[in-house]
C-alpha cells in the first residue's frame, strides 16, 4: 500500500508544480510543498490551506517541518482508502 500511495503522489507531482519532492518509507510519506521548484522554497501557507481543505473533505493529514504534508495511514489501510485519499488530495491541489 505504501508503494501505491507513493506512486499516486508521484503522478500528481507531474501535474502540480507546487509539489517539490516526495519522500517515503512504507506508508509514512512526506510531500514537500514549494513556492517554486527551482528554489525549493517551502510553502507553509499552502500546507496550512491543504490541511484545512483535506480535513473538510474527510482526509486527515499532518504537517511536518516548514513545508511538508505528511501521510501516515494505518497499517491496515486498503486499496480503496488509498485511492480515496489520493482523490481528495488531488481535488484540494486543484483548488489551490
Amino acid at each position: 500500500m505504501g508503494a501505491r500511495l507513493t506512486s499516486g503522489l508521484e503522478a500528481l507531482k507531474d501535474r502540480f508544480m507546487c509539489i517539490g519532492d516526495i519522500r517515503s518509507r512504507g506508508l509514512m510519506v512526506g510531500v514537500e510543498m514549494v513556492k517554486d521548484r527551482d528554489t525549493q522554497q517551502p510553502d507553509g501557507e499552502l500546507v496550512d490551506r491543504i490541511l484545512t481543505r483535506c480535513f473538510e473533505k474527510g482526509l486527515l493529514i499532518l504537517s511536518c517541518g516548514a513545508g511538508t504534508v505528511r501521510f501516515m495511514p494505518p497499517l491496515v489501510v486498503n486499496k480503496g482508502e488509498i485511492n480515496e485519499a489520493l482523490k481528495i488530495f488531488e481535488e484540494v491541489l486543484g483548488e489551490t
